[in-house]
C-alpha cells in the first residue's frame, strides 16, 4: 500500500552494480541455449542430436531429465515451429537484457505485455479453475529461463553483489505491502571496514511482483524484487499471478490517500459503548474516486494481503487513538511556539512534533515507510479528529 521511494542516491549505484554483476552471466547463458535451439530447429535433422547439445550446454545445468524433456519436444511433428518460438523469446530477452535487469516497473510491464501478447498461447495452458500451467512443449524453455535468470545467484551470500547489498541499497524499513512489519537489513562492518559475508546478518525477503513461476525471465529484475515481510511474500502472495494492471505495484504507486482505514464510529459512540476496542471494526474505505482503475487495483491488494482481517488484530491501537482524541481539545498554541511555525502550511513543525510525541509515528504519507502502522495510525487519528486537533495546536485537557 506504500510506494517505495526511488529517489535515494544509493539506488542508482545499485543499478550499476546489479547490471555489472549479472549482465555478462545472463548473456553467456542465453547464447548457450540459442545455439542448442538453433540446432534443434534444423529441418535436416534425422535424429536427436544429444552429443551436440551436451557440447554446447554447461555441465552445471545439463541433466538427464532436461535432455529427455527436450527429446520429447524434438519428436513432435511441429518441433520446428516450437523451437522457432523458443528462439524468438530468447532473442527478445537478449535484446532487452539491460531493461530486464535494471529497468523500472514501467519497462518491466512492457516486457511482460510483449511476451504475453505474442507467446502466451504457446507457453501456457488454461486449466478449468482458470489457473495457468506451462505447456509441456515449453517446459524445457521454462527450465532454461530458470537457469539463465537464476535467482539463487542473487540470494547466495558472498562478498561481491548479493541480496544483502541490494536490500541495503533500497533501504526499505517497512513492508510496503502491509506497512506492518519491519524489513531491516543488518550488515555488521568488520574492524578493517570490509564487509565479510559472515557479517551479513539479517535481511527481509524479496517478493517477485511478477512471480517466478510464470515470469522466470524477471527473477533477477531489480525492480521486480519487492522488499517484503514473510507473511506477505511467502504466506499470502507466494506464486499468485498478478500484474500492474490488476494490483498496486509499490515500485509504481501506493494508495496512501486513496483508500483509508476507517472504523465507522465516532469518538462519542466509542465513549457511549464503554470505550472498548471490541466494538471497533477496521475497514478500508475509498476516499479518492477520480481514478476508478487505481481504486480497483488497491482493493485487489487489500484482498490479496488480507489487510482488513490482519488490521482488525490492531483494534487495541485504534482504541488507544480514540481515547487519546477524547483527551485532547482544540487550542491554538502557535503564537506561543512561533519559532516552530512554517509559512503556508497547515501542519507546522510544532504540530508535527506534537503528533510524533503523542502517537509515536509519522503523519506524512512520504514517511509512512519509516515505521510500521504509520498509515493506520494517521488514518484513525484523522477519523477521530485527533489529527486535526494536533494540526491546530491541540493540547491535553
Amino acid at each position: 500500500m506504500i510506494r517505495i521511494d526511488l529517489s535515494k542516491p544509493a539506488i542508482n549505484e545499485a543499478k550499476l552494480k546489479h547490471e555489472k554483476y549479472f549482465s555478462a552471466k545472463v548473456e553467456t547463458r542465453i547464447n548457450e541455449f540459442l545455439k542448442v535451439y538453433q540446432i534443434l530447429e534444423e529441418p535436416s535433422l534425422m535424429k536427436f542430436p544429444r552429443k551436440r547439445i551436451e557440447k554446447n550446454l554447461s555441465k552445471r545445468f545439463l541433466n538427464e531429465n532436461y535432455l529427455m524433456s527436450l527429446e520429447e519436444v524434438y519428436t513432435k511433428e511441429d518441433r520446428i515451429r516450437i523451437f522457432k518460438v523458443y528462439l524468438k523469446i530468447l532473442n527478445y530477452l537478449s535484446d532487452k537484457r539491460s531493461d530486464i535487469l535494471i529497468g523500472e516497473a514501467v519497462e518491466l510491464d512492457e516486457i511482460v505485455e510483449h511476451i504475453e501478447h505474442n507467446f502466451k498461447k504457446n507457453l501456457f495452458i488454461k486449466l478449468p479453475n482458470k489457473q495457468l500451467k506451462w505447456n509441456k512443449s515449453f517446459k524445457p524453455l521454462q527450465q532454461a529461463l530458470n537457469y539463465i535468470f537464476d535467482y539463487n545467484k542473487l540470494i547466495k551470500i558472498k562478498r561481491t553483489w548479493d541480496a544483502f547489498d541490494l536490500a541495503a541499497s533500497l533501504d526499505v524499513k517497512v513492508c510496503p505491502y502491509c506497512n506492518r512489519q519491519y524489513t531491516f537489513t543488518i550488515v555488521k562492518k568488520a574492524s578493517n571496514k570490509r564487509i565479510d559475508s559472515k557479517n551479513k546478518l539479517v535481511r527481509h525477503e524479496f517478493d517477485h511482483f511478477y512471480c517466478q513461476l510464470y515470469h522466470p525471465y524477471l527473477a533477477l529484475s531489480l525492480f521486480n524484487l519487492v522488499p517484503s515481510c514473510t507473511i506477505c511474500n511467502s504466506v499470502l502472495k507466494h506464486d499468485k499471478k498478478i500484474s500492474s494492471k490488476t494490483h498496486i505495484n509499490p515500485y509504481k504507486e501506493g494508495f496512501e490517500d486513496d483508500v483509508k482505514f476507517r472504523t465507522g464510529i465516532s469518538v462519542k459512540q466509542f465513549i457511549r459503548y464503554g470505550r472498548s476496542a471490541n466494538i471497533i471494526q477496521i475497514k478500508l474505505k475509498k476516499i479518492v474516486v477520480d481514478d476508478k482503475k487505481k481504486i480497483k487495483r488497491a482493493y485487489k491488494n487489500v484482498e490479496l494481503f488480507q489487510l482488513e482481517a490482519i488490521y482488525n488484530e490492531h483494534k487495541d491501537i485504534a482504541g488507544e487513538i480514540f481515547r487519546t482524541s477524547e483527551d485532547y481539545e482544540f487550542k491554538d498554541l502557535k503564537k506561543q511556539f512561533s519559532e516552530y511555525d512554517t509559512p503556508n502550511t497547515s501542519f507546522s513543525k510544532f504540530s508535527i512534533d506534537q503528533y510524533r510525541s503523542v502517537l509515536r509515528n509519522y503523519s506524512s504519507p512520504t514517511d509512512f515507510g519509516k515505521r510500521p502502522l504509520a498509515k493506520f495510525t494517521r488514518d484513525i487519528a484523522e477519523e477521530t479528529g485527533l489529527l486535526q486537533k494536533l494540526q491546530a495546536g491541540g493540547m491535553q485537557k
